[in-house]
């Protein structure tokens, strides 16, 4: 009896004190004084694979964080536009781009009350003859009111003209340069890709490398442990046999003796 209580307590001291579990990759990366980088390893861990329901627990403690956090503030925008999460940085952006437009500004002289607009207010285009007809000092403001716009309307007539010979080519060379824009994007966006590629061939390579050996590190802890534990029940079975011999040979001794 008092064997198998010390064989009993033995293996609970196993399990709480003196064979710690394994530590997991991330710890031992972490205390890799070499690494310059912290990198989860998900091209070598296979926790959901393997794990029972891990998936499900996590799953569940996102939702109870995302419950817990308090929601982002609204602001007056039109709630039913959806825009990029990007974007909810820059407010200013938004509401430039949410206020709106000429022909919806009720401030408009030209906004009706159905919500269309006159195709053209000519108004503005009148010359108003002056109040007083006997005035020498109100038609000669009239006048100059008069040559005012006439010249407006010659500089208009003039960048018309100007536009229908040169508006064309400049469109198209406009059109050109922003072509020769977007193919530097584009050359731009695939050099970052073949980089981001190469990063993560990379990065799936070294993991794996890493991975082989922290799976050879802990077959090799494995086995120790093993050995420890087959030495410690060799131990304790030699010491229990001990102490048989030591009370036959006090056994036998008392007997010679009487």
């Amino acid at each position: 009896m008092a064997a198998t209580a010390k064989l009993q307590t033995f293996f609970s001291n196993i399990e709480l004190t003196s064979y710690p579990g394994p530590q997991s990759s991330y710890q031992k990366l972490a205390r890799q004084q070499t690494m310059t980088t912290i990198d989860s390893l998900p091209y070598y861990d296979r926790d959901l694979d393997v794990i029972p329901n891990l998936r499900q627990r996590i799953e569940r403690e996102i939702e109870l964080e995302l419950k817990s956090t308090s929601p982002p503030p609204t602001s007056n925008l039109d709630q039913t536009t959806t825009h990029h999460p990007f974007l909810s940085e820059f407010p200013n952006l938004l509401a430039s781009s949410a206020r709106p437009s000429r022909l919806a500004d009720r401030s408009d002289p030209n906004y009706q009350s159905n919500g269309s607009t006159d195709s053209l207010d000519i108004e503005r285009f009148n010359i108003p003859y002056p109040d007083d007809h006997t005035s020498l000092e109100e038609w000669e403001k009239a006048l100059s009111n008069a040559k005012s716009q006439l010249e407006h309307q010659r500089l208009r007539l003039i960048n018309l003209d100007l536009i229908g010979k040169h508006g064309a080519n400049h469109w198209k060379l406009s059109n050109f340069l922003v072509d020769q824009e977007i193919s530097k994007v584009d050359k731009l966006v695939a050099l970052c890709k073949d980089e981001i590629d190469d990063v993560n061939r990379r990065r799936k390579a070294h993991q794996t490398d890493v991975g082989d050996r922290l799976t050879d590190l802990a077959q090799k802890w494995q086995n120790l442990i093993s050995t420890n534990i087959s030495l410690e029940i060799t131990n304790i079975n030699l010491k229990m046999e001990v102490e048989a011999l030591q009370q036959e040979a006090a056994t036998l001794k008392q007997k010679l003796e009487t």
